[in-house]
């Protein structure tokens, strides 16, 4: 049996090390806040994020970030996506021999430098690794909850994809692989940008034809953006696309969501920054995106009116009166 180490010990990164323990493997688990991995290892729980999930036995919690990397021959990253880069500089002089690849559990694109994930691993590791990333519509809650969830994995190494998916699959939990992991990662980034759409739609009261429209054209977006980048529509009609999106549009748990509804709220993008306290991948993956596919000459409307809002040059009902106002090119999807 393989042996894991998770990084983040956050809600997600929990979620998953209690659902590798339930399929017998050996997970390390390491977070930067050190009180937390104390206490999760005398508590055997997550009091921060899931204080009624016990931690199985096989899970164990490492004060120490070398001795975490160096137990496992697999690495799971489970922290924002902005600390990408920053982990695996840290953790690639620890890489040894019997480490197989590295896998990530984020969805997003690195703002800065308008990188992918697999980008932003690849450029950091001195040496050639399987990487993959776990991607589909799944609240960390009900994962952990074992509540029925699917997972797609993307890897181009097949054997990577395929030992990942025999670690996790298993019980409430099904786990597919693909090797276009342009797609996925497209689909899982876009999707919060959509998501946002979807809770201003929501907070404005426009209705649910209004919602399932914008849902269906941030798609269509989606579809083009990604088979612009090199990924297939294929990938963005399953899992990884409009799974994704389904949950994260219409769900009160998706943050991205809410968070449009908190624009409308409090009048702006900045107000609600200032009333939210989560990560909301979806601001500044819309606006790298929307860069990339200025470079790439791809339409994008929806986008370019979240970026508007987002960045206060417009406010949530003017661009849904721009949206409306736009030319009808008269198609049928």
């Amino acid at each position: 049996m393989h042996k894991l180490t998770i990084i983040g010990t956050g809600i997600w990164g929990t979620a998953l090390a209690v659902q590798f323990a339930a399929r017998g493997c050996e997970v390390n688990l390491w977070g930067r806040n050190q009180e937390l991995t104390t206490k999760m290892a005398t508590d055997r729980c997550n009091e921060s994020y899931l204080p009624h999930v016990k931690l199985p036995d096989k899970i164990k919690c490492h004060q120490d970030f070398a001795t975490a990397i160096t137990a496992s021959d697999i690495i799971l990253l489970a922290t924002p996506t902005t600390s990408i880069r920053q982990i695996v500089k840290r953790l690639a002089p620890l890489l040894k021999a019997q480490h197989q690849g590295i896998a990530w559990a984020c969805k997003g694109i690195e703002a800065d430098s308008g990188c992918w994930l697999h980008e932003v691993v690849s450029q950091t590791l001195d040496r050639d690794l399987p990487l993959a990333a776990v991607s589909g519509p799944s609240f960390a809650h009900e994962v952990a909850m074992n509540l029925p969830t699917a997972l797609i994995i993307a890897c181009r190494q097949k054997s990577f994809a395929d030992t990942l998916a025999e670690m996790l699959h298993g019980g409430n939990l099904r786990v597919y692989t693909t090797d276009d992991i342009i797609g996925v990662e497209c689909g899982g980034a876009l999707k919060n940008v959509i998501a946002i759409a979807a809770g201003i739609a929501e907070g404005l009261g426009l209705g649910e034809n209004a919602k399932a429209a914008l849902v269906t054209r941030g798609i269509a977006e989606v579809i083009r953006f990604t088979e612009a980048m090199g990924g297939r529509t294929e990938t963005v009609i399953g899992l990884a696309g409009i799974g994704d999106i389904v949950l994260s549009c219409s769900s009160s748990s998706s943050r991205n969501q809410n968070f449009g509804k908190m624009i409308v709220k409090y009048g702006s993008a900045q107000k609600a920054h200032e009333k939210n306290t989560k990560i909301i991948e979806g601001v500044e993956t819309a606006s790298a995106v929307l860069k990339m596919a200025s470079r790439h000459k791809i339409e994008m409307p929806i986008c370019e009116q979240i970026v508007a809002i987002l960045t206060d040059r417009i406010s949530a009902e003017q661009a849904v009166e721009q949206l409306l106002q736009r030319q009808a090119p008269f198609k049928t999807s």
